[in-house]
């Protein structure tokens, strides 16, 4: 993935987040529900090499799949939660 590529990643989702804090749909804070403890981040074919893609054949395929999908992307968290909460009414 290429800087150009991360860069307008990264911006859109901060837009993402900003549009929904702006309609009062998104508390600002952050969770880890998403993290994968059994992930190390250093593989070969980096996230492409967990499941679902699998990149590396079947090449370890077991290892991998015990390890699960990747929380980030070539660094970046990719994966977002929102969890959405009706304003009480005024």
């Amino acid at each position: 993935m290429g800087e150009l590529t991360k860069t307008i990643i990264k911006n859109v989702l901060m837009l993402v987040r900003l549009v929904l804090q702006q309609l009062a749909c998104l508390k600002n804070k952050k969770s880890e529900i998403n993290a994968n403890p059994k992930d190390t981040k250093d593989y070969p074919g980096g996230v492409w090499t967990l499941p679902p893609t699998l990149s590396q054949g079947e090449k370890d395929r077991q290892r991998f799949l015990t390890i699960g999908e990747s929380d980030v992307c070539d660094g970046l968290r990719l994966r977002m939660t929102l969890k959405f909460i009706k304003p009480k009414a005024p």
